[in-house]
């Protein structure tokens, strides 16, 4: 089974990261187009200095968060896959997928993975 890092992290640069850190290192990005509506994902995967996988892809009619949180996943594949039993940290510029997998995915999980408000952007209050 794959060991994968409980947090996702902010960007770094592979170079830039400790000798004492070395190791599987994946990189993500997500990007998005509004003017085609078109949106696309990337992964590279580094061990210890030296590239070795990426993987891209993209799909129309999508938005940007979407495809930040699809490079996670097809990195998460990816490493489930093809680098069992090591431990992997996964690095993205994107705060929405870096606090969705750290702190959020805590509370989608007890809610069954939906929302607990039909709106996401509603507030609870009390009278």
């Amino acid at each position: 089974m794959t060991s994968i890092s409980n947090e996702l992290h902010l960007p770094a640069t592979i170079f830039g990261i400790p000798a004492a850190q070395h190791g599987l290192h994946i990189f993500v990005d997500g990007c998005y187009d509004p003017g085609s509506g078109h949106g696309g994902w990337a992964f590279v995967a580094y061990r210890d200095v030296a590239e070795i996988a990426s993987g891209f892809g993209g799909v129309g009619d999508s938005a940007n968060n979407s495809m930040e949180l699809a490079a996670v996943l097809k990195a998460a594949i990816w490493i489930n896959s093809e680098a069992t039993d090591e431990a992997a940290t996964i690095w993205s510029d994107s705060i929405y997928a870096v606090t969705g997998c750290n702190i959020r995915r805590h509370i989608w999980k007890n809610n069954g993975w939906k929302k607990s408000n039909p709106n996401g952007n509603a507030r609870s209050r009390k009278c």
